[in-house]
């Protein structure tokens, strides 16, 4: 068994056995001499049967979007599918990785959320998302970013120009406080989040793994387990 295998086994146990996230990959990380990414990936990909269990639950498919409200994570969601772009298309400049997670979400190594840049995927990522989700008629989108974000007000004004020109109804907009808005639409509207961010997923009832809706469709579903 190699290292990481090793962690892996190990972070499992404990968590299953009620320890904290935090304590728990801490001791097994510094336990493996685990870097900094290691034990980013082990973070985004391992969690206990009960919590992956209670997350699974939530977890609709896409053709359960028919006639539904959507609200979209935008930076969770748009930094994951073009880590698949990237990944598909063997972009010898990305060392992202996809990472299929115990609570049956789609998520990457990606720790670019602050700093995000536009990039030559942005575009082709949103339309990727636009398509997949246009497929199953929801009744209207809608996207939050971050407004504190660089381009984030470019990226609302794509998606808002896209929508207008695929005749989808929905919108983009700016939040100061996206998961206070994203848990404030499913309490209000009980919309279907799209997101893989665990602590939003854990106070809302149902989600659709975007992500990996896309990865499905590309029908190359590869991705690392």
């Amino acid at each position: 068994m190699n290292k990481m295998n090793a962690a892996r086994t190990d972070l499992r146990f404990l968590l299953n056995r009620g320890y904290r996230k935090k304590i728990a990959l801490n001791f097994v990380g510094n336990h493996y001499l685990l870097n900094k990414d290691e034990r980013n990936y082990l973070s985004r990909q391992i969690f206990s049967q009960v919590k992956s269990k209670e997350r699974k639950e939530k977890k609709i498919k896409e053709y359960d979007l028919k006639g539904k409200y959507v609200v979209i994570d935008g930076y969770n969601v748009l930094i994951t599918v073009e880590s698949i772009v990237k990944y598909f298309n063997k972009s010898k400049n990305s060392k992202n990785r996809l990472i299929l997670s115990d609570d049956g979400f789609l998520r990457d190594n990606a720790s670019v959320f602050g700093k995000y840049k536009l990039s030559l995927v942005t575009d082709y990522s949103l339309d990727l998302i636009l398509y997949n989700l246009k497929r199953f008629n929801p009744k209207k989108l809608k996207f939050i970013f971050d407004k504190q974000v660089s381009f984030s007000g470019e990226l609302t004004n794509k998606i808002n120009q896209s929508l207008l020109k695929e005749n989808i109804n929905g919108v983009a907009i700016l939040s100061k406080k996206v998961d206070y808005d994203l848990k404030r639409e499913w309490k209000k509207y009980q919309a279907i989040i799209g997101t893989s961010d665990g602590a939003i997923i854990d106070q809302v009832e149902k989600v659709i793994d975007i992500p990996e809706l896309v990865c499905k469709n590309w029908n190359k579903g590869n991705f690392r387990k």
